[in-house]
Parts: C-alpha cells; sequence; structure tokens
C-alpha cells in the first residue's frame, strides 16, 4: 500500500511539473459539479453534457456504471423540444 501511496503522489508532482490543466484546480470536486450544473441550465451545452456523460460511463466498471447510472443519468432526463 505504501508503495502505492508513492506513486500517487508522484504522479501528482509529475502532473504538476507538466502544468496539466486538472492539477491548477483547486477544488476538482465542485469545479465538477458547476460543469454539471451548466450541462444542466444551458441548452446547447446540455446536450454535449449527456453524450459526454454517456461517453464516460461506458469507460467504467460494471459496479461504477451501475453507480453513474444511478447518480448521474437523472441529471439528464429527457428535455422538452423548444417552442
Amino acid at each position: 500500500m505504501e508503495d502505492f501511496d508513492e506513486a500517487d503522489e508522484q504522479n501528482e508532482e509529475d502532473l504538476m511539473m507538466l502544468n496539466d490543466e486538472f492539477a491548477k484546480i483547486p477544488n476538482l470536486m465542485e469545479e465538477i459539479l458547476n460543469q454539471l450544473k451548466q450541462f444542466i441550465q444551458d441548452r446547447e451545452k446540455y446536450h454535449l453534457g449527456k453524450e459526454y456523460i454517456q461517453y464516460c460511463i461506458k469507460q467504467l466498471t460494471d459496479e461504477d456504471q451501475s453507480l453513474a447510472k444511478q447518480f448521474l443519468v437523472p441529471l439528464f432526463p429527457p428535455k422538452e423540444p423548444k417552442k
């Protein structure tokens, strides 16, 4: 377990040295939630966000897919077309 922690810290340091954009975000969880809110509130972003979330869910393990479908899919119900 100690090796895993050390590798994780080294990976984080490597990303910071590479100026990775995610390493610059002080609160990643809050940033992700804000992006999801934008996906939901903006009609154009809604469609892109829904496609992106569905793509991401497919990359997960079966167990994690079940959790994602339980919590993320309800955020993107079918929208009524604009009249």
